[in-house]
């Protein structure tokens, strides 16, 4: 809920939020940026002071539009353990299996 609260807030504060469209290019240009932006309706231009990326799992594709991106964001699938109903398990934290690329995660 809290990344549809930031949204709200910042729609509620003059962003524009465009679902359905892509980066396809980002350029800064006299302390503007001018983005170039498909989606099934065409191209299109926009031009923002500021810009909040949410890329996701492509965060490393939109950092690359603009310089040389320092990161590649890699996805790995995990192995999870599952426990029956009769497992004692009612204030255990429960985490993915730690393995020797990650220690595993805890929610």
């Amino acid at each position: 809920l809290v990344p549809i609260a930031y949204a709200r807030h910042s729609h509620e504060n003059g962003a524009a939020i465009r679902r359905g469209t892509q980066v396809s290019a980002a350029v800064w240009q006299h302390g503007r940026w001018v983005l170039t932006l498909s989606s099934a309706k065409g191209t299109d231009y926009q031009e923002t002071r500021v810009v909040v990326a949410c890329g996701g799992l492509s965060g490393d594709y939109l950092e690359g539009l603009h310089r040389t991106t320092p990161f590649s964001i890699r996805p790995r699938r995990g192995d999870y353990v599952l426990f029956d109903q009769t497992a004692a398990l009612q204030d255990t934290p429960i985490g993915q299996v730690p393995s020797t690329a990650s220690r595993g995660v805890y929610v």
